[in-house]
């Protein structure tokens, strides 16, 4: 969502519209309303946020509120939560006006790109255990390499963390007797039964899914 207001930004720039951002140094920041702002009243295209302050307003949270209308067209209220995307010298507008009380950075991108790579890693790792219970681990590592390599690239994450999940899912074959030699060296003797590899090695597969997806980017950060 950022990159695609970084190009309206660079197409305002080009048009040399006045207090325009610096698409190369957007930061998005949440400002509070305050309650004797002159603003209070006002639809949100009427006050032209870009031409006063050079921001630009992509979202808008009121408490025990859910709006329905475009955001143009919402009239502000006291406490609102303007969600703006502006360079630092914009902002810095914003944060000396008196119609607002409070800048707060905001974090949500990030955390969603978190969230992203954590599903994506969990999802990555029970498709490649589930084929290496039927294929070895050599295999399977060699078939989905290049799959988590193109996968990070797309997230915008380094791939290192996303190999090495394809790599000791690979290896978790616990849950049939055919997924490993070992498992065959054991079957047998031990009396074991098909069943047996399900209930136990299910929980030990999600458990290693799981210690490899959390583990991995703090090793290999993005």
């Amino acid at each position: 969502m950022l990159q695609k207001f970084r190009a309206v930004i660079s197409c305002l720039r080009a048009k040399g519209l006045k207090n325009q951002p610096t698409a190369s140094a957007s930061i998005i920041t949440q400002a509070v309303v305050a309650p004797t702002s002159e603003i209070v009243g006002s639809a949100i295209r009427d006050i032209d946020f870009l031409w006063r302050y050079g921001t630009i307003v992509v979202g808008l949270w009121r408490r025990e509120a859910f709006l329905r209308q475009k955001l143009a067209s919402i009239r502000l209220e006291a406490g609102d939560v303007l969600v703006l995307l502006g360079d630092e010298e914009a902002l810095a507008r914003v944060s000396q006006d008196r119609a607002f009380l409070m800048m707060v950075p905001f974090h949500g991108e990030l955390q969603l790109r978190r969230k992203a790579g954590l599903a994506a890693g969990v999802m990555l790792a029970a498709i490649v255990a589930a084929v290496t219970q039927f294929i070895p681990d050599a295999a399977t590592t060699a078939l989905f390499a290049p799959v988590a390599v193109a996968l990070a690239q797309a997230m915008g994450h380094t791939p290192e963390a996303y190999v090495v999940t394809v790599a000791m899912a690979a290896v978790v074959a616990f849950l049939t007797p055919i997924g490993h030699h070992g498992n065959l060296l054991v079957y047998g003797p031990g009396g074991y039964r098909f069943a047996d590899f399900i209930r136990v090695g299910t929980p030990l597969t999600i458990l290693a899914a799981l210690a490899v997806t959390l583990l991995a980017p703090l090793v290999w950060p993005e």
